[in-house]
């Protein structure tokens, strides 16, 4: 979902103003009252015509103009990034030089900037990751021969991301652009994964496939505030966090840098994971499988469409957890 931003009260898309906001955050604005309204001067982001009436101040470069909203949003609050908005400082601000022209330089935030051209060494490096990441994801939930995939995986991200970058922090769990935002992808696809299970997924296979098997211990939750305050503290933690930076933080990027980095190469990747995702939850056996390689297509897409943030899928993998923990607690689920 493409980045917004609301400014005298109409939604304007970030693609719409991104030239106009790069070139705005990099020149010198002296503040100036506007004497007349008229063509001469309007704001040259959103073209709103500036009169003297308007409160506030408005600012002027030359023969240019910015009203006092788009000059907070777009030189105050300082950088973003060309391609998904992101507000970054100057230690997170790539300059890429194939986006420069005008003399205005296409200032990136690091993941953009990962994204935007990988080397063929980088992309061989993040194929062997992703293969190296599938196997162990297989070697624990089918073959039996690995510790559960979910501390290593966590361990190799964290590992892989400082050799890149040499900081810790995964760039996936930085602030998103907008919570508001963010917090609707999650809900959004929380209540998609939990609607196709119950209504499309376990209809379907129902009819040729055993039950999906439930997750050990789930039978002690129904009517026992205790065990399900447990589970939903699990739910939070190794799940909500410990999968998704597994799953969409850490193997669906790197399928993804090994296909280029491009917005096909994402979606390919949203897919090659899901079905990693569903092999994951081998335990529950075919239809298991089936309807967890949904859900990982679901958190996937929540994860690229909020801009390859983590906290959507985060965040909609908890709600989906909790979802199930509640109706098994109250007697629900079947």
């Amino acid at each position: 979902m493409p980045a917004r931003f609301t400014i005298h009260g109409e939604s304007r898309a970030w693609r719409d103003l991104a030239e106009a906001a790069e070139w705005a955050s990099q020149v010198d604005w002296v503040p100036e009252r506007a004497t007349q309204a008229g063509d001469h001067q309007h704001c040259a982001l959103c073209s709103w015509d500036l009169a003297p009436t308007d409160a506030g101040t408005s600012y002027r470069h030359h023969g240019h103009w910015l009203c006092t909203e788009c000059f907070g949003q777009f030189v105050i609050a300082g950088s973003r990034c060309f391609r998904c908005a992101k507000s970054i400082g100057s230690e997170e601000m790539v300059e890429n030089p194939a986006l420069t022209a005008d003399g205005v330089h296409r200032r990136l935030c690091r993941p953009c900037h990962e994204m935007e051209s990988v080397p063929a060494a980088r992309r061989w490096a993040s194929g062997l990751e992703f293969l190296a990441g599938a196997g162990i994801v297989i070697g624990h939930n089918v073959l039996r021969i690995l510790p559960n995939e979910v501390p290593i995986l966590v361990g190799l991200a964290l590992v892989s991301t400082r050799l890149r970058s040499g900081r810790w922090r995964l760039p996936c769990l930085d602030r998103p652009t907008s919570w508001p935002r963010t917090l609707g992808i999650a809900v959004a696809a929380a209540a998609l994964r939990v609607g196709l299970g119950e209504l499309v997924i376990d209809p379907i296979t129902a009819h040729f496939l055993p039950a999906a098997a439930a997750p050990a211990g789930a039978e002690s939750i129904a009517g026992n505030l205790a065990h399900a305050l447990v589970a939903l503290a699990i739910v939070w933690t190794f799940a909500a966090f410990g999968e998704e930076i597994s799953y969409r933080g850490y193997l669906l990027p790197r399928a993804a840098e090994a296909g280029g980095g491009k917005p096909a190469a994402q979606w390919i990747a949203v897919a090659l994971v899901a079905v990693l995702f569903g092999f994951g939850h081998f335990y529950k056996g075919p239809a298991g499988i089936i309807d967890s390689g949904v859900a990982g297509l679901v958190l996937g897409a929540a994860y690229v469409l909020s801009g390859r943030n983590l906290w959507a899928p985060v965040v909609a993998h908890g709600l989906i957890d909790t979802y199930a923990v509640v109706v098994t607690y109250l007697g629900w689920a079947t």
